[in-house]
């Protein structure tokens, strides 16, 4: 109904509030600031749950995408990723879910591995120079957040599984 619609529009607009501070902050200073992830993922928490979500999925997404990150940060004991990128994986996780968490990260690197080429080919990086990780995150957690169940429908339908 009417309601929830409101309520998902508020959801969105707070989702997509966060995002844009992540995605600055992070593209300025390397830094993925704890002030907005962790009251992010409560107020995702708490949103999705009222609108009718599964505490299962979103818990799993939040699992899954915290996960994917401390693998990546224990292996390179935080030479590849920042602790920031650990607690941004968990908020994508509980915002979106395992499904669109995963268009999210598949996002993400698609455009951060073109984005490296670019800057590697025109000299203004070389190779091992740092890039903000979390910019690239938000960009993927935003793609799957207006489109993800666009996007998932129509590759499941190229699969011939939609």
């Amino acid at each position: 109904g009417a309601a929830a619609d409101w309520g998902r529009l508020v959801r969105d607009l707070t989702f997509v509030s966060i995002l844009l501070v992540v995605f600055a902050v992070d593209l300025q200073h390397y830094l993925i600031l704890d002030a907005v992830t962790i009251p992010g993922v409560v107020f995702a928490l708490a949103a999705n749950l009222l609108l009718g979500a599964r505490f299962f999925a979103l818990a799993l997404g939040g699992i899954l995408g915290a996960g994917f990150f401390l693998v990546q940060y224990l292996i390179s004991r935080g030479r590849w990723i920042g602790d920031g990128d650990i607690r941004l994986g968990l908020l994508l996780g509980v915002m979106l879910g395992p499904g669109r968490l995963a268009l999210a990260l598949l996002v993400a690197y698609v455009v951060g591995a073109a984005v490296a080429m670019v800057l590697l080919f025109s000299g203004k990086r070389q190779l091992g120079s740092r890039l903000p990780l979390g910019t690239f995150l938000t960009v993927g957690g935003f793609t799957a957040l207006l489109y993800g169940d666009a996007i998932i429908r129509w590759y499941l339908g190229l699969l011939g599984a939609g």
